[in-house]
C-alpha cells in the first residue's frame, strides 16, 4: 500500500507542477480523512516524503507554504465541506495563521490569497461539495484529486428495506481509516426482517471492474438473545481521555468508547460469548493509540487489559461494582 500511495502522490505532484507555476501568493494544502498528517504512521505524507518533495523538488521551495490537515473520517461530504471551508476556523484561515507565524524575512509581507489543494480519498468529495456550493468564494486556485470516488461508493445508492417498505435517510459511518468497512447508522427493530440492495455498477475498482446487483437479507434477533456489559471507568488527573475497546476472545475489535471523565460506560446488545476490555491511556487526545517517537523521546501510550474476562450470556447483564482504575 505504501508503494501504491507514494506512486499516486508522486504522479499527482508532477501533474500539479505541470499546471501550476511557483507563486508566493498560494499555499498548498494536503487534505485527507485517512490520518496521513500523522507523522507516526508509515503511510503519512511526511514519512512518504511528500511534504519534502513538494518543498524541494516541486513548485514550493518554502516549507512554510505547505499545510497538512487530516479531518474526522465519519463526516459526510456536506458536513466536511461546512467544517473545513466555511466560517472563521476554516482550513484556509488555519493555513494562513501557520504561514504568518512561521514567515521569514524572505516571505512576502502580504499573506497568500489562493490555495492549491491535493485531496486524497473522500476529502476530494468535500472539496467538490464546497466548490459547487453557493458559499464558494474562489479561494481555491487548483485541486488535484486522487483515490477519490467521484462516481460514488454505492452507499448513496443502496436501499434498506424493512419487509416491503424502503427505509429512507440511511447513513453509513466509516468503520476503519481505509474506508473499506462501513457501519449502518440506523436503529433496527428486533425480530424484524431486512434486506440491503446494492444496484449494479455502484462499486468501481481501480481497474474499472464493477459489481453486479447484490442483495443481503437478514433478521434482527430478539433483545433477549443479547447480553450487556457495564463498567465504571476512572480517568486519572492530567489525562485528557481514555479509549476503552471491547474485544472478543480472539482479540477481534468489536466496539470502543472514549471517556474523558469518570463515568459508567455500557456495551449493549452483545452476542453471547467471551469478551475482553482494553484501555488506551490517550495522553495526546488524538482518539487512537500513539506508538511514541524515539526522536522526540516520547514513549508509547500505555495499554491496560481488565483483569477479568467477561462471559456474556443471553438476556443477562454484567454490571461490575468495582471501578476500573489506572
Amino acid at each position: 500500500m505504501q508503494k501504491i500511495l507514494f506512486c499516486l502522490i508522486f504522479y499527482v505532484t508532477f501533474s500539479l507542477g505541470a499546471v501550476v507555476g511557483p507563486s508566493q501568493s498560494t499555499i498548498a494544502i494536503l487534505l485527507d480523512a485517512s490520518g496521513l498528517c500523522d507523522i507516526n504512521s508509515s503511510v503519512s505524507w511526511e514519512n512518504l516524503q511528500v511534504s519534502d518533495f513538494l518543498k524541494n523538488q516541486s513548485f514550493y521551495k518554502d516549507s512554510n507554504s505547505v499545510y497538512c490537515y487530516s479531518y474526522e473520517p465519519s463526516l459526510v461530504p456536506f458536513e466536511a465541506a461546512t467544517s473545513l471551508f466555511k466560517g472563521s476556523h476554516s482550513i484556509f484561515d488555519k493555513a494562513i495563521q501557520k504561514w504568518s507565524k512561521n514567515k521569514t524575512s524572505k516571505d512576502s509581507l502580504t499573506p497568500p490569497s489562493k490555495f492549491i489543494i491535493i485531496a486524497e480519498g473522500s476529502a476530494g468529495l468535500a472539496v467538490r461539495e464546497y466548490i459547487q456550493s453557493k458559499e464558494y468564494q474562489g479561494e481555491i486556485d487548483n485541486v488535484i484529486f486522487f483515490n477519490t470516488p467521484h462516481e460514488g461508493t454505492g452507499f448513496a445508492d443502496h436501499s434498506l428495506l424493512n419487509e416491503t417498505s424502503v427505509l429512507n435517510k440511511t447513513k453509513n459511518i466509516p468503520f476503519n481509516s481505509f474506508g473499506l468497512k462501513y457501519k449502518l447508522d440506523k436503529t433496527l427493530e428486533p425480530e424484524k426482517s431486512y434486506k440491503i440492495i446494492i444496484p449494479d455498477s455502484v462499486f468501481y475498482s481501480f481497474k474499472g471492474v464493477t459489481n453486479d446487483t447484490t442483495e443481503f437479507s437478514f433478521k434482527v434477533p430478539e433483545i433477549a438473545q443479547y447480553g450487556n456489559i457495564f463498567v465504571t471507568v476512572e480517568v486519572p488527573e492530567n489525562v485528557p481521555q481514555i479509549i476503552i475497546e471491547l474485544l472478543d476472545d480472539k482479540d477481534k475489535f468489536i466496539a470502543k468508547q472514549i471517556v474523558n471523565k469518570t463515568k459508567k460506560i455500557e456495551f449493549k446488545y452483545l452476542t453471547p460469548k467471551k469478551y475482553k476490555l482494553k484501555a488506551i491511556i490517550d495522553k495526546d487526545g488524538n482518539g487512537k493509540w500513539s506508538p511514541g517517537n524515539y526522536g522526540k523521546k516520547l514513549l508509547p501510550e500505555p495499554i491496560y487489559f481488565h483483569k477479568d474476562a467477561f462471559d456474556v450470556k443471553a438476556n443477562w447483564d454484567i454490571d461490575l461494582e468495582e471501578t476500573w482504575k489506572f
